[in-house]
């Protein structure tokens, strides 16, 4: 689940799987992006 907010803290953020801070959706495709470079860079080191 995505969410986009103020940054108020509510049980919908905590229970998000992306929260992004502002209305922005563009956003999303860069939280993605960063999301496969990390698992990238774990299977890189096992």
């Amino acid at each position: 689940m995505v969410l986009t907010g103020d940054g108020q803290v509510t049980a919908a953020s905590e229970a998000a799987d992306i929260v992004i801070l502002g209305d922005d959706v563009s956003r999303v495709a860069d939280a993605l992006a960063i999301g496969r470079r990390t698992v990238n860079v774990g299977l890189q080191s096992i």
